[in-house]
């Protein structure tokens, strides 16, 4: 082999892309009660790839998706993965150093998420329910007992009181509607109520959802992580109380990630440099940085 096609063989052996699956088993503790065995209910998979050259972490999520009413289909994966990549992806970057032969050199990637839905390795799955939209909300609002139950409906989802006492289940839909256009997101409205269960139509609280795929709790009344006390200035605030991605589910109106977002994908990154990518390094410790 000559020098040029040595040097072509060593690029291409440096650019060869490395995967790794990692599966994090993960509960969360809510007003005493444990949510989530620990073993089989909400087991975070997914694949990282890169290589010794590439400036870009793949994280490949593993989900699996069955029909709930909903009617999962091709378009339903691409309108949850496009809301998903729409907050998530090339969001962050995570560097990280690494010491060889008294030598050190700084790694860093962007970090960019794909979906593969109902992949045979896929462990989390979700329901595809129904998504009531605004005629399903004002439906739910003026199935109410009375007046008063109905306006305090409306103002739980945080239209002012002096607005809510004038609600009348007798208005037109469009004055109903113009009331409500600028609600904080409801359960009913976008049809995804929890974390296993995601409207066919909603954009705006799956990307929430998808937090819990890998591997984040709630930031909401939330006391423990695994078992572990948690920060009660981050994790025990009141829904919507803050802008964090994994408290505001509405993704639309400044739900915001933080680089604690990204701790569970940079350890894991640490270890697919040192085990696959370059095992002869020494690592330190992983960074996040927002982009």
């Amino acid at each position: 082999m000559n020098e040029l096609a040595t040097k072509f063989a060593a690029r291409a052996a440096a650019s060869a892309m490395s995967t790794k699956r990692y599966r994090h088993i993960w509960t969360q503790e809510q007003g005493g009660v444990t949510y989530g065995d620990g073993v089989s209910t909400w087991p975070a998979v997914y694949e990282l790839s890169t290589s010794a050259t590439s400036t870009a972490l793949t994280v490949k999520v593993l989900i699996g998706a069955t029909d709930g009413g909903g009617g999962f289909t091709a378009e339903v994966a691409t309108r949850w993965s496009m809301a998903i990549k729409r907050v998530w992806s090339d969001k962050a970057a995570v560097s990280i150093n690494e010491t060889t032969g008294g030598t050190l050199k700084t790694h860093t990637r962007r970090i960019l998420f794909e979906i593969s839905w109902n992949d045979a390795n896929a462990e989390y799955s979700v329901q595809c329910r129904p998504t009531p939209g605004m005629v399903g909300l004002i439906a739910s609002i003026d199935s109410g007992a009375d007046n008063a139950a109905r306006r305090l409906h409306v103002e739980a989802l945080g239209v002012p009181s002096i607005k809510a006492a004038d609600y009348d289940i007798a208005w037109p839909l469009w004055r109903k509607t113009a009331l409500l256009r600028d609600v904080d997101r409801d359960a009913v409205f976008h049809g995804t109520p929890n974390m296993l269960e995601w409207g066919a139509h909603d954009s705006e609280a799956v990307p929430h959802e998808f937090g819990h795929t890998i591997g984040l709790p709630d930031e909401y009344l939330t006391t423990r992580y695994n078992g572990v006390a948690v920060d009660a200035a981050i994790y025990n605030q009141q829904p919507f109380g803050t802008k964090s991605i994994m408290n505001n589910t509405v993704s639309s109106r400044g739900s915001t990630l933080y680089p604690r977002h990204f701790s569970l994908i940079a350890t894991d990154f640490r270890d697919l440099m040192s085990t696959l990518v370059k095992p002869g390094g020494t690592f330190g410790v992983p960074t996040i940085s927002m982009l």
